[in-house]
């Protein structure tokens, strides 16, 4: 009966180690930490492919926006690009299918944009990083007032110029 166990524990073993080798990728590199993975995607600039998010629409980026930090706890947010002609979203999710934003409307200082995933029908990781989209602000919208920004269903920010970026914080 003891070699019967000895056999049981050593095939168990076998299998375990043989599951945990085919999860493993061929990087033989040290995995980032939480840290080290923000940091790294917040000196992307927009516009960038990231690989692992495969082809990405014009103007979307696995990122912040250059030069912008989010405040803890953020789960999007929007604000002027430098130039004060276009919008970008921060959205929060999936780097292999992120969500993106599309300007739905505008109308008396409020910007409505839709936010959905790239590929509806394609799965998405459970990781959490921000995603960018940089939008072509609607003709008319005065940008030298604070304005509106409604971010789909996570809520709505107020974007007060190119220095001060609104941001949803849970």
């Amino acid at each position: 009966m003891r070699h019967s166990r000895t056999t049981t524990l050593a095939l168990t073993a076998t299998l375990a180690a043989g599951m945990l080798t085919g999860c493993s990728s061929d990087d033989s590199s040290t995995p980032a930490t939480s840290d080290e993975a923000t940091t790294s995607a917040s000196a992307e600039t927009p516009g960038t492919d990231d690989a692992s998010a495969g082809s990405l629409p014009d103007g979307v980026s696995v990122s912040l926006p250059e030069g912008v930090e989010a405040p803890s706890g953020a789960s999007g947010g929007a604000g002027l690009g430098d130039d004060g002609t276009t919008l970008w979203v921060v959205t929060y999710g999936s780097s292999t299918n992120p969500t993106v934003a599309t300007v739905e409307s505008a109308a008396s200082g409020t910007v409505t944009v839709s936010l959905a995933p790239v590929d509806p029908d394609a799965p998405a990781t459970m990781d959490y990083v921000p995603t960018t989209t940089v939008l072509e602000l609607p003709d008319g919208l005065d940008t030298e007032a604070p304005f509106q920004v409604v971010l789909g269903e996570l809520g709505s920010v107020e974007v007060d110029g190119v220095e001060t970026p609104g941001w949803l914080v849970s």
